[in-house]
């Protein structure tokens, strides 16, 4: 149990960055941007619009570009990206 409390987290930058860690690399930029997202929402975002902001890209030349390719398929999908950063009730990311 000692060698238990020795590991863990020495603060709260260090916890969060464990946590992104052991999320699958692959979803790392989205969970960046959803995570930007939900920061500066004036509301509480929805699932679906979660889903949307992947496909969503930001070019300093042409502005706000649509890449619908990129939209989760399976809005259940961003919680997986986000683990334990976020969670989901009464239809909202919180």
């Amino acid at each position: 149990m000692e060698e238990q409390l020795k590991s863990l987290p020495k603060d709260l930058d260090e916890t969060y960055d464990r946590i992104f860690m052991n999320i699958n690399q692959k979803f790392h930029k989205d969970t960046k941007t959803f995570l930007e997202w939900c920061a500066f929402s004036a509301r509480p975002l929805k699932l679906e619009e979660i889903a949307t902001v992947a496909a969503t890209e930001f070019n300093l030349e042409k502005g706000l570009i649509y890449n619908p390719k990129r939209q989760y398929k399976h809005k259940e999908a961003v919680l997986v990206a986000c683990s334990s950063l976020v969670t989901h009730s009464e239809g909202t990311v919180n």
